[in-house]
């Protein structure tokens, strides 16, 4: 449902606003980019890259 996730995307960019590390799984590279800061890539469990969330998305972009 899409009025929830965009309520708990809310909810999450409050906590992120307030100092709150959060730690986010998800193969949604849209919602990463707009909530993340650092991103690390694993790839069947073996990391694959760790840096800069939109750096990390547009690789991981180019690599499907």
């Amino acid at each position: 449902n899409y009025r929830f996730q965009e309520k708990c995307e809310k909810r999450i960019q409050e906590m992120i606003n307030g100092g709150t590390t959060i730690i986010i799984v998800s193969h949604d590279i849209n919602m990463i980019e707009r909530l993340c800061n650092k991103v690390l890539w694993l790839d069947r469990g073996v990391k694959k890259d760790f840096g800069k969330a939109l750096k990390i998305c547009e690789e991981y972009r180019n690599f499907k």
